[in-house]
């Protein structure tokens, strides 16, 4: 984009001219891009497998073939994610409510850094993992271990991080479990947990780092849900303020299967539908 777009696309997102970090932009949002500038970008239909360690930042779009990434972002792929996090610092993130593997209630919100979301949450007290990357090798050998009702498994790196990882979906009733396998004496004390530079096969070599507010329920919630949680932020980062529902750089975060469709048809080289452009604000 010219650099008259890029201000105005800060503008609209953030509030603020010049906030805009390109080297460092991890999602773009579309549906707040001028169709003649969409025009003009080619992404791929997911990130390019092999290319860890390739210094082009290539465009895809996320959801449909990229598991738990927002659907309607445009994701630039990048070999390096931003964090982990200091404690009571702030991470520009993306949430998308994901409502499979008997999510609830009770299940705590996840989130995704990136930078270019336009929303900040502060992860307080946070307890940060290892590097999580999950190859089809590792699966596979966790899936034969969970199948003998195994505690561990022997040379899978990082097990206890995917145990978490996956107690962390179904919380209740294994604080104390979660608890011994983090290392740490309560985990009731923390407000988040991190997994640092985490991949899985169908990000083919991008890395982002996850992070879930253990008292922030429920996952399946749109964001719009939350905007008075006093750890949630919108606007420049020199002048964070509370986040409004209406905002744009919270309507983009609410999933629905029209942003999903709108960027998969463009990225099919169908034009884009202006339909979901202003959409209302889920209820609260």
């Amino acid at each position: 984009m010219s650099a008259q777009r890029l201000r105005d696309y800060s503008i609209l997102l953030y509030g603020a001219p010049g906030v805009i970090d390109v080297a460092a932009l991890t999602v773009l949002w579309p549906a707040l891009i001028p169709a003649s500038v969409l025009q003009h970008m080619s992404p791929l239909c997911a990130p390019p497998k092999q290319s860890q360690h390739e210094p082009v930042p290539y465009v895809y779009p996320g959801g449909l073939a990229a598991n738990f990434q927002q659907a309607a972002a445009l994701w630039l792929h990048r070999p390096t994610a931003p964090g982990p996090f200091d404690d009571h610092s702030w991470a520009e993130v993306t949430h998308c409510g994901y409502h499979a593997e008997g999510v609830n209630s009770l299940t705590p919100m996840w989130f995704m850094a990136a930078v270019g979301s336009g929303v900040r949450i502060n992860v307080g007290r946070s307890v940060r993992m290892p590097e999580l990357r999950l190859s089809m090798v590792q699966k596979d050998l966790r899936n034969k271990c969970r199948a003998r009702s195994s505690e561990h498994c022997p040379g899978v790196d990082h097990y206890d991080a995917h145990q978490v990882h996956q107690l962390l979906i179904h919380p209740h009733g294994q604080l104390d479990k979660i608890s011994r396998l983090l290392g740490v004496n309560d985990i009731r004390y923390y407000d988040s947990v991190q997994f640092p530079s985490r991949s899985i096969p169908s990000w083919q070599g991008s890395v982002h780092t996850e992070i879930i507010m253990l008292n922030w329920f429920s996952e399946n919630d749109y964001l719009a849900q939350h905007v008075s949680e006093a750890g949630l932020r919108c606007g420049p980062p020199s002048r964070m303020r509370p986040c409004r529902a209406d905002e744009p750089a919270m309507q983009q975060q609410a999933h629905g299967v029209c942003d999903a469709q709108r960027v998969w048809m463009w990225a099919k080289g169908t034009p884009l539908s202006p339909d979901c452009n202003h959409r209302a604000a889920p209820p609260a």
